[in-house]
């Protein structure tokens, strides 16, 4: 694999950029508090913006060639500030196979903005990084981001697992999904 470490990236509507420790009142406000949003994601919504503070020092601005990890923000309203993220939570280099997981501010709910983003990510790990298999999951009830996944071309994978979320001790069912290079090469989705 190519690792060169996160790049930024447009599209249409977006700047997937690095995040940095000017996001967090953004991010707070966006969505690191919002109980809707954190209901399918492994950590709980943030009581304060020092949590979010925390969260971006401690891990979100930590970068080198293996992190991938970009905070989404919009090219026609740039004092938004952070609407979402999207990054890598798995990557094995060996076998050229990245996790990607994602989150998105309910006001961006149903509008494309997640579907946008994680095809130009997709894209840059086959293209850039020359990959070989990208892999979501998500718990299921969360038909949302299952849709995000069909959109971007992933195919349903035989694998389901159950999970502990340890930070909020719940235990849950989760579904893969996956895109090939091959398959995404040919547009076969």
């Amino acid at each position: 694999m190519n690792l060169i470490g996160t790049k930024n990236l447009y599209t249409q509507r977006l700047l997937l950029r690095r995040f940095t420790l000017n996001d967090a009142q953004s991010m707070f406000e966006n969505y690191c508090h919002d109980e809707d949003i954190c209901k399918y994601l492994t950590w709980n919504p943030h009581k304060d913006i020092d949590e979010t503070k925390e969260l971006l020092t401690d891990v979100f601005t930590k970068y080198n060639d293996t992190t991938y990890r970009w905070a989404i923000t919009l090219l026609d309203n740039p004092d938004k500030g952070v609407i979402g993220s999207i990054d890598m939570v798995k990557l094995d280099v060996e076998n050229g196979v990245a996790e990607f997981g994602y989150c998105v501010s309910k006001e961006f709910w149903n509008k494309g903005i997640m579907t946008e983003a994680y095809k130009t990510v997709i894209e840059f790990f086959f293209n850039e990084l020359k990959g070989l298999k990208v892999e979501s999951c998500f718990q299921i009830g969360n038909f949302a981001s299952e849709q995000v996944m069909i959109k971007c071309g992933l195919k349903k994978s035989g694998r389901r697992e159950e999970a502990t979320l340890p930070l909020k001790n719940k235990k849950v069912i989760i579904q893969y999904y996956y895109i090939d290079k091959i398959t995404f090469v040919n547009n076969n989705y």
